[in-house]
């Protein structure tokens, strides 16, 4: 279900037609980074660069995303020929389906950034920048913010709280004469996550 959301939450950024050939890459490429690159690929958008931080893909592009296409038969490549793979494919934007906080996706985010590459994202805090725990997730927003800036790029994000909390919620207290308290219950399989993401939700928590 929240793959689902989170697809349709950047529906609007990926289902325009392509007058031209718009190049993107993709880094994740795992539940929802795969399924939102076929969706682009569909959409009649090229993929030429597929890249991952942690996981180790043995399949190519087109195995994972289940299309046969000659220009997809390459390989998901970890981060140290980002530079140089990003030259020579020359993609206009990158999908980020990585992780929810600003201080993970910092570092890519900024290499994207300085080669003029847009970004659409799923991480959370690139539509909120969280301060309830400490101020590191402002501060790095401003950061990025002027780098996109300088550089006339574009950070776009979206997820479920977009596409579902915020506009059933206003929706719904604006028919109310009187309204004391709203509460609300999110339940998440965040298995679709991995190691990485549990714990921002929770997960191995103690008491």
């Amino acid at each position: 279900m929240k793959t689902f959301s989170y697809v349709i939450s950047l529906y609007l950024a990926i289902s325009v037609s392509c007058a031209e050939e718009i190049r993107f890459c993709s880094i994740g490429m795992g539940k929802f980074g795969t399924p939102l690159a076929k969706y682009a690929i569909q959409k009649g958008f090229k993929m030429v660069a597929a890249f991952t931080r942690y996981s180790k893909h043995t399949k190519t592009v087109a195995e994972l995303v289940g299309i046969e296409d000659e220009t997809l038969n390459f390989e998901v490549e970890g981060m140290k020929k980002f530079e140089d793979i990003i030259d020579q494919t020359k993609p206009h934007f990158c999908i980020d389906a990585t992780n929810s906080t600003l201080s993970s996706v910092f570092p890519h985010f900024r290499r994207l950034i300085s080669k003029g590459v847009n970004i659409l994202t799923l991480n959370n805090e690139a539509i909120f920048p969280s301060t309830r725990l400490n101020w590191k997730p402002r501060q790095l927003y401003r950061t990025l913010d002027k780098m996109a800036r300088d550089n006339n790029v574009v950070i776009l994000a979206g997820g479920f709280q977009d596409s579902l909390l915020m506009p059933v919620i206003p929706s719904m207290a604006a028919a109310m004469i009187e309204l004391n308290t709203i509460r609300i219950s999110l339940k998440i399989d965040v298995d679709g996550y991995g190691k990485q993401g549990v714990p921002y939700y929770g997960g191995g928590m103690k008491k």
